[in-house]
């Protein structure tokens, strides 16, 4: 029955390949966007680019972007480099933000700006954080319907009669109770939680046809349905989704252990994922210090760096035991391996994002470890990019320009090393990569 599926599904991706030349786009209903939707999208987002090149100002800014026709697709697709600016150069950021949808917002500022770190300004910001709190604290009808908003910030209630045997995918706090699993703030609380059931019934032709309709988006009541198909249909699911942080979100325990055990690219998906999504992940799935422990060292570090809690999960420091024997008495001694001093803080993280856009690429394109505060090529390239002028930071930023999450590190050096004339400092980034 699964190869069944599989091949459903792979046959209709094959014919929309065929049809169009390309994966196809999707507006936020989730309906394909034509290409002439998509030109004017792009070209959208040029206008923003070449806005905030000439500082024109927030108002004559704010002027062009609403007469765009296709506002919430622009930001949604926007380039990381490009949203990140609109979001530090812009001297309101509500003004810039807040007349998007709520479901926009919630996913720029967590798939594009990286929520973790953007504090400094979402405190000023209170129109954008209340929607984005309005959103994700929503519920959805007995018909599948997101509904938004309460009338008052979910994170404000005052809790009246507690519900209990409720199961919410509200946020986990970071403490810890029984068995190494998260206790969850939400558990018992006053907000309504979204109607996720633990069994979604029999898979049945309404079911199937709904996923075919939506996907890769995958409406709400089907998400934990996945067992039924092949593990390759999850995974071009979780790769090819607008929002694969909102499906795997949906995902109740019994849909994430399938997925953690059957989907063996699970853990890069995951370790791309933004940080609200790898926050609810380990709120969620069984014993997740277990689990953390099993992945690969370099995944471990990525998901750590987003969500530095994970630490507390990471095997205890190893000791060798070296004895030497001059005498009859023998001399025991233990060489603990002293952990590295962090290569990053909150404060060089800012700077670097302000100055170098794209420098989060770097952590997709480099292996995790060589971002380590012993290892003398990072500490050469933070401090380069930390110290740039004004002119150099345009010369690296044309350089970093050219890079995505699909260049492979040999490219991404040969970039740098092309570039070196245009700016010496790129000889010290082509070697942190190589080396």
């Amino acid at each position: 029955m699964k190869s069944h599926w599989c091949f459903l599904s792979a046959a209709l991706l094959f014919a929309t390949v065929l049809a169009t030349g390309q994966y196809v786009s999707v507006d936020e209903y989730g309906k394909p966007l034509s290409k002439t939707a998509q030109k004017e999208i792009h070209q959208n987002i040029i206008t923003v680019r070449d806005a905030l090149d000439q500082k024109v100002g927030d108002d004559a800014l704010l002027k062009k972007i609403m007469g765009f026709k296709y506002i919430e697709e622009t930001y949604a697709y926007m380039k990381i480099d490009v949203i990140n600016r609109l979001w530090w150069e812009s001297h309101d950021v509500d003004k810039m933000f807040s007349f998007l949808k709520p479901k926009t917002l919630y996913y720029v500022f967590y798939n594009k700006l990286y929520g973790w770190y953007v504090n400094e300004r979402i405190n000023e910001s209170p129109k954008v954080w209340e929607k984005i709190n309005y959103y994700y604290f929503g519920w959805i009808d007995g018909e599948g319907n997101w509904r938004e908003g309460f009338g008052s910030n979910p994170s404000t209630t005052t809790p009246t009669t507690p519900l209990t045997n409720t199961t919410s995918t509200a946020l986990p706090k970071t403490s810890v109770g029984v068995n190494n699993q998260f206790e969850n703030y939400h558990k018992n609380d006053t907000i309504p939680p979204p109607t996720l059931p633990d069994d979604p019934g029999p898979f049945n032709e309404e079911i199937r046809s709904l996923i075919f309709q939506t996907m890769p988006d995958l409406h709400i009541n089907a998400i934990n349905t996945l067992h039924a198909f092949d593990w390759t249909f999850t995974e071009y699911i979780l790769n090819n989704a607008k929002f694969p942080g909102k499906l795997m979100q949906g995902m109740n325990s019994n849909t994430l252990k399938w997925v953690t055990t059957y989907v063996p690219s699970f853990p890069e998906i995951l370790a791309k994922s933004d940080v609200h999504t790898i926050y609810d992940f380990f709120g969620k799935v069984p014993y997740p210090c277990q689990y953390f422990q099993s992945l690969e060292k370099s995944i471990r570090s990525r998901l750590a760096f987003k969500y530095g809690w994970l630490l507390n999960c990471e095997p205890p420091t190893t000791t060798t035991t070296t004895t030497t024997t001059t005498t009859p008495k023998t001399t025991t001694t233990k060489v603990s391996t002293p952990a590295p001093k962090p290569l990053f803080t909150i404060e060089i993280l800012q700077t670097l994002r302000v100055k170098v856009p794209n420098f989060g690429l770097l952590l997709e394109i480099v292996p995790f470890e060589k971002f380590d505060s012993n290892n003398r090529k990072a500490v050469a390239l933070i401090h380069l990019l930390m110290n740039m002028n004004d002119e150099d930071a345009k010369k690296a930023n044309a350089l970093f320009d050219k890079l995505d999450l699909n260049t492979p590190a040999k490219e991404a050096a040969d970039i740098f090393f092309k570039g070196v004339k245009e700016f010496s400092g790129a000889l010290t980034i082509y070697e942190f990569i190589v080396n």
